[in-house]
């Protein structure tokens, strides 16, 4: 019971005891915060402190010995602390650069060369240029089976320090601008007038004219060949006659060009500056622009014309003559030997209140290329600048007439490209009596053809007492030879013939009839030609080769000729040794050494001068490549090795093929064709049925229509299917009978061309005019529906004239120069490169021509190619 008691007094108490074990030794670790180097000083600092850190040391030991030093430093107060350390190496490290920095600029100072400043590029000519005609003449020139003019001009020149220098003679019925005068006579709506004045005056002299002021008391005294500009807004009164001496009549008829820059004459300008009514007294109709407007071409900047000129043949003589228009908005009309020129607007009108310098650019353009006056005939040469001096010999194109005027332009540009132009004004007439024309437009020289070089000579003196007469060949005016026209003496009034022997090298030279004492009976153009040469090389390493001299104006057929390679091996031929047949000489050469694989040259001689010296020198390029064999180079012996021990070892690696699965195909049967019959009279009235179906006639079909037309035809119920190749193969075999013709890629049968009295050239090129005028919504007339035109199409209140280009040219031209006066006209052709033939056929000097020329220069008459351009033109006259 006791213990019962004892049990139940005693208490239990715990307690709980908590160990942190920790090792006898612990790793442990100290950091020090890096920052990124924000500018190229602190970056520097860093790279610094590595340097001068002490070898072998850890980056680890070091920070941490670096940083217990700083500690320690502080803590004792002595020493040099490690901020103001970097301060002192950083000082040093920059000392030292600056140092090394001063040596290196004074080196390189010291040691360059001195650099020569830049100099702007001048504007003033530095270049030195003098030129004159020696000599000028006209004289007979053989052109296909007439006889012709060319005028023959020496040219004398001298230059210095220029890197171009070219000569330009153009040949005119009139004479062309020599000067200009700028009218000096109050104005209306001029504001820019004292821009343009300045521009005006000092731009002339830059191409060659000189330029000057005039006022109204000295305008009737201006000479023939001028030309004045009148910008004053309203004609001046004096010019129809009040309070002066003069007229404009007077001053064309003299040759005197007026340039006009302003409105309709029905209102003049006084000496005071007033515009007053006037009377009608130049027979001129100025047809107003109200409704329609007339656009400046060819970069001319003439805005808002507000005229047209047109001859008016009622009032008081003499009367005008139209020239047509230039620059798209400029009236040209002619009376005597003058011009005039009507800018119809004025200055402000036409160029605006701040155009002035514009305006004065495109009147000096105006009078520059003078496009009022059409060449007869032209011609450039370019100067040989390697030499201080020289001569060039001009020869223009054939023309008919016996005299006209030359316009002679020497252009030339100095080192900097500074340009100059000098300009000329000469007539010229044809002197000798006599015509001597060669029958054979282009000879071959003597010494190279035996053809005969006959000329034919018309002797036509007044006198018919008989002298000594000699035929003389000159180059550049230096006599090359020289032989009698007959033995005796001959009567200045008869023909005569004689067969020239030229030896001479190809080029054009002047032939003369002369006597004793220089005077010229007839002269006359020579053109001697040169022969094509070819040569072969049979076989390089024997030094076998074949030559071949050929022409096509007559046989070659040399006395002899010299050949060698790179001047070794030199070989004789005469006419025996060398092969001749159907005109063509051909030399088999044989080269006596070896011949190196490289560049090589065949020389030629022929002909012989007086001292001995060749006439004739060519020479021709030929190139020895010798061929190697691939297996010549060891290094492509090694790569094929390598490459087939590659080969090997993949065919030796390669997994074998496993034939995971496989396809059945079975057989498919065979197809099987129907031959249909179909008769060619079926075939050709599809052609009929499909124009039929629109209501056409004698429309040429594309092929794509064909096969819609054998849809038509039924075989066994069931409509023909035609491929492309089996319409083809129909459509050759009829055309091989004559039965259908293809143009364009447009087929039409042969027959249509009787029954319509059109060929399928037109009618082709008239359905695809349909086709372009239809897909615009244009209305058009049907076939021969007009006699003036091929076809008529009216675009809004514009009507087109068509014109289909075929045989005859003439016709065709004749109804488009009539329609142009109608409206806008187009002469279609098949292609450009129709286009491009009859652009070079405009260089002709007929009538025709020329009347043509200006109407497509004026822009009245367009030439289009019948594809793509016709229906670009028509949707900008849309828009």
């Amino acid at each position: 019971m006791a213990d019962k008691d004892t049990l139940s007094r005693l208490k239990i108490s715990k307690k709980t005891y908590v160990f942190d074990t920790r090792r006898k030794y612990a790793a442990s670790r100290n950091f020090l915060l890096k920052k990124k180097p924000e500018n190229t000083a602190d970056e520097l600092k860093e790279k610094l402190s590595g340097i001068f850190s002490k070898k072998g040391e850890t980056e680890k030991e070091e920070k941490a010995s670096l940083a217990v030093k700083q500690a320690q430093s502080a803590q004792a107060g002595g020493g040099i602390s490690g901020t103001t350390r970097t301060i002192l190496i950083i000082g040093l490290v920059v000392a030292l650069f600056v140092v090394l920095g001063a040596l290196y600029v004074g080196y390189v100072i010291g040691s360059a060369p001195p650099v020569a400043a830049s100099v702007p590029r001048p504007d003033v000519f530095g270049g030195y240029y003098a030129s004159s005609i020696a000599k000028s003449e006209v004289i007979s020139v053989a052109e296909n089976d007439r006889t012709g003019r060319s005028v023959y001009a020496l040219v004398d020149y001298g230059s210095q320090n220029l890197s171009e220098l070219n000569f330009t003679a153009s040949v005119y019925a009139q004479r062309p601008t020599t000067q200009v005068f700028l009218l000096d006579y109050p104005r209306d709506s001029a504001d820019s007038y004292p821009v343009f004045r300045k521009r005006f005056l000092d731009g002339l002299p830059k191409i060659g004219i000189a330029a000057s002021e005039i006022d109204i008391e000295h305008v009737a005294s201006v000479p023939g060949g001028a030309a004045i500009v009148v910008p004053t807004g309203y004609l001046p009164e004096e010019f129809i006659g009040m309070g002066s001496s003069f007229r404009l009549q007077d001053l064309l008829a003299r040759g005197v060009t007026v340039i006009y820059i302003g409105r309709p004459f029905d209102t003049v300008l006084t000496k005071s500056g007033d515009a007053i009514p006037a009377s009608p007294v130049i027979p001129l109709t100025f047809n107003k622009l109200t409704r329609t407007r007339l656009d400046s071409t060819d970069g001319f900047h003439l805005f808002d014309a507000q005229y047209t000129v047109s001859p008016n043949a009622e009032g008081q003589g003499p009367y005008f003559t139209s020239a047509g228009q230039i620059y798209g908005s400029v009236s040209v009309m002619k009376l005597g030997d003058g011009s005039l020129i009507l800018l119809p607007e004025s200055l402000d009108g036409g160029w605006g209140a701040d155009g002035g310098e514009v305006a004065a650019d495109d009147v000096i353009r105006l009078i520059g290329e003078e496009r009022w006056l059409v060449p007869l005939s032209g011609t450039n040469a370019t100067a040989d600048l390697s030499s201080p001096s020289g001569k060039v010999s001009l020869f223009t194109t054939p023309f008919d007439s016996d005299a006209g005027y030359v316009k002679f332009t020497a252009d030339a540009a100095d080192n900097n490209g500074i340009t100059r132009r000098s300009t000329d004004i000469f007539r010229v007439q044809k002197t000798a009596r006599g015509e001597m024309t060669p029958r054979d437009p282009l000879i071959l020289p003597a010494y190279l053809s035996t053809q005969r070089n006959r000329l034919n000579i018309q002797l036509r003196e007044t006198s018919p007492t008989p002298v000594k007469l000699y035929i003389k060949m000159y180059k550049d005016e230096t006599l090359l030879q020289q032989e009698d026209l007959e033995l005796g003496l001959t009567n200045p009034t008869t023909e005569k013939t004689n067969d020239f022997q030229v030896n001479a090298e190809p080029g054009r030279y002047v032939v003369r009839v002369e006597d004793a004492s220089g005077k010229v009976y007839a002269a006359c153009q020579l053109d001697v030609v040169d022969i094509d040469l070819a040569v072969a090389a049979n076989d390089w390493a024997k030094g076998q080769f074949t030559a071949t001299l050929s022409s096509p104006y007559g046989p070659v057929e040399p006395k002899y000729i010299i050949m060698s390679l790179d001047g070794g091996s030199e070989r004789r031929y005469s006419s025996s040794s060398m092969s001749i047949k159907d005109g063509v000489a051909t030399l088999d050469y044989q080269y006596i050494g070896q011949i190196q694989p490289g560049n090589h040259t065949v020389y030629f001689e022929a002909g012989e001068n007086q001292d001995g010296s060749a006439v004739w020198r060519r020479q021709v390029l030929l190139r020895y490549r010798q061929a190697k064999n691939i297996w010549d180079n060891p290094l492509t012996d090694i790569l094929a090795l390598m490459s087939l021990g590659v080969f090997a070892v993949g065919v030796l690696l390669r997994k074998p093929d496993i034939l995971r699965y496989g396809l059945d195909i079975p057989d498919f049967p065979p197809l099987s064709t129907i031959k249909i019959p179909v008769k060619t009279e079926t075939v050709l009235e599809i052609f009929d049925s499909v124009n039929a179906s629109y209501s056409w006639q004698w429309m040429p079909l594309r092929t794509d229509e064909l096969k819609n037309g054998f849809r038509r035809l039924t075989y066994n119920g069931k409509p023909i299917l035609i491929g492309d190749f089996n319409l083809e193969r129909v459509l050759a075999k009829l055309k091989e009978k004559d039965l259908v013709k293809e143009e364009l890629g447009y087929w039409g049968r042969a027959s249509w061309e009787s029954e319509s009295k059109h060929s399928i050239h037109y009618l082709a090129i008239y359905r695809i005019l349909r086709n372009v005028l239809v897909n615009n919504a244009m209305k058009f007339s049907k076939l021969d529906a007009m006699a003036d035109c091929d076809v008529k199409a009216v675009a809004g209140k514009e009507e087109i004239y068509f014109h289909i280009m075929e045989e005859p040219y003439e016709k065709v031209i004749h109804r488009a120069l009539a329609t142009s006066k109608k409206g806008t006209t187009i002469l279609v052709f098949k292609s450009d490169e129709e286009v491009e033939d009859f652009r070079g056929m405009l260089t002709s000097t007929s009538k025709l021509a020329v009347g043509l020329k200006m109407e497509v220069n004026n822009g009245n008459i367009l030439l289009l190619p019948v594809k793509n351009a016709i229906s670009g033109y028509l949707k900008q006259i849309i828009k």
